[in-house]
């Protein structure tokens, strides 16, 4: 377990994984009070690159959430 996000990062980093402050604090602090990240974004930047580095550097497993093909978001619509 990390004491501080200053390792945080250098652990990450020692997995090739360059983490802003902010990935830094988020990590820190969902391991601090054991609490899961959802990690949203586009494809391409870095969610899974993500999970990989922390795995590896808490030397534990962590578990993917399968994640959904499409959003289904509800919708308004005019009565006819």
């Amino acid at each position: 377990m990390q004491t501080d996000i200053g390792q945080v990062k250098t652990s990450l980093r020692e997995q090739q994984y360059i983490a802003t402050d902010e990935i830094a604090t988020v990590m820190f602090l969902a391991e601090r009070l054991g609490k899961p990240v959802l990690a949203e974004g586009p494809a391409g930047v870095g969610k899974t690159e993500l999970a990989k580095a922390w795995a590896a550097a808490a030397k534990g497993p962590v578990r993917l959430a399968p994640t959904a093909r499409r959003a289904v978001r509800p919708r308004a619509f005019r009565a006819a």
